[in-house]
């Protein structure tokens, strides 16, 4: 039994996978492709709190090595079904079945393509 399960290894889970370790509890961070997500494929980051420039994949690697120092464990795994209701959660992956208290949702985003020509 996982204290909390967070789906996604971008910025928003690896921060929750942080804070929750902090917290005392057993971690688990199940991310499809790469950790850091949309940052990752950013070539700068000015707008990031105590930072005043950075790339994407550096800050991304600095949230994942802290998050991974604390001893959050981040599995690179495929979610395919989940369900939430009750007090115990099941999520299925393409690497097997986890049971969880908490699960945190932090899948993301996607960019949005404009709808015209060229």
């Amino acid at each position: 039994m996982i204290d909390v399960l967070i789906i996604g290894a971008g910025c928003a889970g690896l921060t929750a996978a942080i804070y929750a370790k902090r917290a005392g509890h057993s971690v688990v961070v199940l991310e499809k492709f790469f950790h850091g997500g949309q940052i990752s494929v950013t070539n700068e980051v000015e707008n990031y709190p105590a930072i005043d420039k950075i790339s994407g994949p550096e800050l991304a690697n600095r949230i994942y090595e802290q998050a991974a120092a604390l001893g959050a464990d981040i599995r690179y795994e495929d979610v395919l079904s989940a369900d939430l209701e009750g007090p115990v959660k099941r999520v299925t992956t393409s690497g097997g079945h986890y049971e969880a208290r908490t699960v945190i949702v932090a899948n993301g985003v996607q960019r949005r393509k404009l709808q015209c020509p060229g």
